[in-house]
Formats: C-alpha cells, structure tokens, sequence
C-alpha cells in the first residue's frame, strides 16, 4: 500500500490524486482552499466597488449569490449526502459552504429542534477587515447583502423557511459578537 502524503515535498506526481495525501494534509489544503474562496470573493467585490461604486457593488454581489447560494448548497449536499428540507439541513449546508468557511469564521450554532435554529457569528474576518477600513462599508455588506443572500440559500431548502437578523453590525465594541441569525419554518 502507498503511504499517505503529509505534504507535497519531493518530485512531481504526474498521476497526484487528492486521495495520495493524508487526512491533515487535506484539511490543511481545504482551509487554504476555504482561504482562496474568500479572497477571490473579497477582491471581486473590492473590483466592482472601485469600478463601479458601491452601489453597483452591492447590486452585483446579490446577484452573484441569489445564483450561486443555491449552486454551492446542491453542491455540497451532493458531496457530503445531506438531505432534508428543514432548518437542520440549511444549517448542515451553511456548516460546509465554502463562502461561510468553518475556520474562518467563529460560529457558534444552536438548533433548537429540526425547524429552529440560531446561529451566532461571533467573528467575522469580513466585519473585522471593514470596520479597520472605518469607511462605513460594513453596513451595506452586513445589511443589504446578508439578509437576501442567506434568505434566499434558505429558501433553496425550503421555500417556506424564514430568516431572521436578530443582530447585525455596528458594533459598539470588537468584543460584541458580529451577528446572529434565526432561520425558523413555520407550520
């Protein structure tokens, strides 16, 4: 049997598959994986703002996720057989999504039962780089662009589930969590 790689020190590997390595060294690549998403997420949106404005920013980034929200959550519920259409399946979806990477953000999760769940960012890299930059874009991102993006993710599992911003930014201090949702479905 071959033994698992830890890294990829050494010659090339013309027939590499990610199966050659081992289980850390595929975490380790996922959360740079994880990583790159968000930088190519951040510099696209920091592309259109300098481009177009932050109006425009704003209405793109929405678009961009009312398409893929929906496409990543079927991708990784292909990949890891998640089913279900209730809050405790959008949860397991958004636990994987590589646009709400675990590692990345501090979440802490409650799920109440199968249709109610609370979960709390208690930080968020995203908030943090905007409220250093102090120019105020932390609002529109968290207000404008968070509400419809998760709603609609939700509503790709379930069109009647309901999401709920109990508390967004701005913070009075880096000490307060960065937000919470409530994601609930209604008999």
């Amino acid at each position: 049997m071959k033994a698992l790689k830890d890294d990829y020190r050494g010659p090339f590997d013309p027939n590499l598959r990610y199966e050659d390595f081992s289980r850390e060294a595929l975490i380790k690549l996922l959360v740079q994986y994880s990583s790159s998403y968000q930088i190519l997420l951040g510099t696209w949106y920091d592309v259109m703002r300098n481009k177009y404005g932050d109006k425009a920013a704003i209405e793109c980034d929405i678009a961009q996720w009312m398409i893929t929200g929906p496409m990543v959550a079927r991708f990784v519920s292909k990949a890891l057989d998640i089913e279900g259409d209730d809050v405790e399946a959008c949860f397991k979806r958004l636990q994987v999504d590589p646009g709400f990477p675990l590692g990345l953000f501090d979440i802490e999760w409650d799920l109440k039962n199968s249709n109610h769940g609370v979960f709390t960012v208690k930080r968020c890299r995203g908030l943090e780089f905007y409220e250093k930059e102090g120019k105020g874009f932390d609002y529109p991102l968290c207000h404008e662009v968070e509400p419809p993006t998760f709603t609609n993710t939700a509503h790709w599992t379930n069109p009647n589930m309901k999401v709920t911003p109990l508390k967004l930014p701005p913070r009075k201090s880096r000490d307060e969590i960065a937000c919470q949702w409530e994601f609930k479905i209604e008999e």
